[in-house]
């Protein structure tokens, strides 16, 4: 009997010297690996982040562990640079959580409407002495019914004289007009504001005149640009309505180049 006790012993004995050195093993295995048990991790409180992430990674040597991870949180952004018809403006996204950033760029988008002060100023005679346009006469076919374009000219002015003129279509004679009539034209809303209509479709304002040299009346057309004359028509109307515009002859002009013409700072 004795001698069976022992052997039990000796066996108990044997196994639980290989259990713990298998548990040995194991623990030596995790730590020469880096692994999770090898620990406790301890997170920074700084956030780590790339483009589209923010985490907490563990400040444990070679230890690739993160908590928290999570896309960022984008504000509404706020406008860092003004987008101008020169450039485009610039847009920051700010995360609300680690604090990142992303930017994007932001188109200009002209004022189309003016003041009573913006037109004056805008339409003022002595601003266009120095342009660049583009002019255009259309003439209405009664037969057809269809306007056709007879003439088409860039034509930059420099002071009292047209500086150059490059025709683009021809059918009829040139008619390029001189600095005083190209101001004289356009001046004629100059005191008009009261009676423009302003289409908000066409971003365009319409005003019904009267030419005293040609004793009848006529239709001018406005359309601006953060303040500035981009686009005028001048048609000649059979009455006093808009009702036959595009019907008879008129002339069209887009300024690419506005020279002196801007807002002055001081336009009451």
């Amino acid at each position: 009997m004795k001698k069976l006790i022992s052997l039990l012993l000796a066996a108990c004995t044997c196994l639980s010297v290989g259990a713990s050195l298998a548990a040995c093993k194991k623990n030596d295995d995790i730590g020469e690996q880096g692994g999770e048990e090898s620990h406790e991790h301890s997170y920074q409180t700084e956030w780590s982040k790339d483009a589209t992430h923010h985490w907490h990674e563990c400040g444990g040597e070679n230890c690739a562990e993160a908590s928290d991870k999570a896309e960022h949180t984008w504000n509404d952004g706020e406008i860092t640079s003004e987008a101008t018809a020169d450039a485009d403006g610039v847009k920051t996204f700010t995360c609300s959580v680690c604090g990142e950033t992303k930017t994007e760029s932001v188109k200009h988008i002209p004022q189309v409407t003016v003041t009573e002060a913006e037109w004056r100023a805008a339409l003022a005679k002595e601003l266009f002495y120095n342009v660049t346009l583009t002019y255009s006469e259309y003439r209405y076919d009664d037969e057809t019914e269809t306007a056709e374009c007879r003439s088409t000219s860039i034509i930059e002015y420099d002071g009292e004289r047209m500086r150059s003129g490059e025709k683009i279509r021809e059918n009829v004679d040139n008619h390029d007009m001189s600095t005083a009539e190209v101001s004289s034209l356009v001046g004629r809303g100059l005191a008009l504001y009261a009676d423009a209509d302003y289409d908000a479709e066409k971003q365009r304002y319409l005003v019904i005149s009267y030419d005293d040299y040609y004793d009848m009346p006529c239709g001018l057309v406005y359309q601006f640009a953060d303040g500035k004359l981009v686009f005028f028509e001048y048609h000649f109307l059979s009455d006093e309505t808009a009702d036959d515009m595009y019907k008879i002859q008129w002339i069209q002009w887009e300024f690419s180049k506005y020279g002196t013409t801007v807002i002055p700072d001081n336009a009451e």
